[in-house]
């Protein structure tokens, strides 16, 4: 799964976008309910330029959206939530969603470390992910792929544990990916 490209999405993926959001969720994959992400949360991700996907054949089979973390109550919340590396402009790339037929088989390790080169490539000096406790395979991909674990923390009503990288964190490929 090397040489991913992610291209800002445009307002006309945000269907695809969410058709394969509505399909992870339909099938159990994840912590996702009815309410979160909904449509407005991906017609928001594009509008805000936030929005990211991998095409294959002209179709989107893959969406993540990276954002700047805001000085805000609700980022200043997130900053004390964990043990997170020094950082002045992190980005928090979340809403990873990969289309069903696809997962297993490394196209979500190469989104977030794609995902993260271009935070980086952004200017970002780290990159901050949330991964859901009842959702171990994401827990499985963060840690296989050289994130660190800096923390847990409880939001939404959910329990997660906090990933981080900075440019200097050894990354690299899935050591957990099944074909």
């Amino acid at each position: 799964m090397e040489g991913i490209t992610l291209e800002r999405a445009a307002m006309e993926d945000v269907d695809e976008v969410f058709s394969i959001v509505e399909d992870v969720r339909a099938n159990g994959i994840g912590v996702w309910n009815e309410y979160y992400p909904d449509f407005d949360t991906v017609k928001a991700d594009a509008e805000g330029g936030y929005l990211y996907v991998v095409r294959d054949g002209g179709g989107i089979v893959s969406a993540i959206t990276i954002i700047p973390q805001r000085e805000d109550e609700d980022d200043a919340e997130f900053e004390r939530c964990a043990r997170w590396a020094m950082a002045k402009n992190p980005a928090l790339p979340m809403r990873l969603c990969v289309r069903t037929e696809l997962q297993g088989k490394g196209l979500g390790a190469a989104v977030v470390l794609a995902a993260t080169e271009l935070a980086f490539s952004m200017g970002h000096d780290a990159v901050r992910f949330l991964a859901a406790c009842g959702f171990p395979r994401a827990v499985t991909l963060y840690a296989g792929l050289g994130y660190t674990a800096c923390g847990r923390t409880n939001m939404f009503d959910e329990d997660f544990i906090c990933f981080d990288a900075t440019p200097i964190t050894p990354l690299g490929k899935a050591r957990h990916v099944h074909k």
